[in-house]
């Protein structure tokens, strides 16, 4: 998620925990990857954003091996 400042992930956070639970997600959230300040550092610049990223993807992989192999 992006937002322009500190503070603007907070409703858009609930709204996506909100429509995962209309979706019967039944586990809980993975990660959370957010980029704000996004009036001052463009997303793409974002080193700590996109290193969050790459983690949860590094992880998503992982629970999708270790589900392929159980």
């Amino acid at each position: 998620m992006v937002g322009a400042e500190k503070g603007t992930e907070v409703i858009p956070t609930k709204n996506a925990l909100t429509i995962m639970k209309f979706m019967n997600v039944k586990r809980p959230s993975v990660a959370t990857v957010y980029s704000l300040d996004t009036d001052k550092i463009p997303v793409v610049k974002d080193r700590t954003a996109i290193k969050k990223a790459h983690e949860a993807a590094l992880l998503l992989n992982r629970l999708c091996d270790n589900n392929l192999d159980g």
